[in-house]
């Protein structure tokens, strides 16, 4: 499988599939299901994001952040009734809940 290398603040593209992904914040929007997984400086994966089938975000799951949590981990995005973007948080996901 090919990789498009994409850097923080750069355009994004490709033809599907999961893109690498080097930099502070993953894209809100990505091509319809498909994925980024991105990296840290030293190569290692930090979190991959799923894109629904309109390119919109809809879970993260987290393998490296803060030493107190556990690994991996999922958060799971929605919209609320004002179309804005809320992520489920870390304390959810332990208690088994996705919102």
């Amino acid at each position: 499988m090919k990789f498009k290398l994409q850097l923080f603040g750069g355009g994004g593209g490709g033809s599907g599939g999961d893109f690498k992904f080097t930099g502070h914040k993953m894209p809100d929007t990505g091509k319809p299901n498909s994925s980024r997984t991105r990296y840290d400086k030293k190569g290692e994966k930090r979190e991959r994001r799923y894109y629904d089938k309109d390119g919109n975000r809809w879970k993260d799951v987290h393998y490296k952040g803060p030493p107190n949590h556990k690994y991996p981990h999922e958060h799971y995005w929605w919209r609320d009734s004002n179309g804005e973007w809320h992520r489920t948080t870390y304390e959810d996901w332990l208690n088994g809940g996705k919102k």
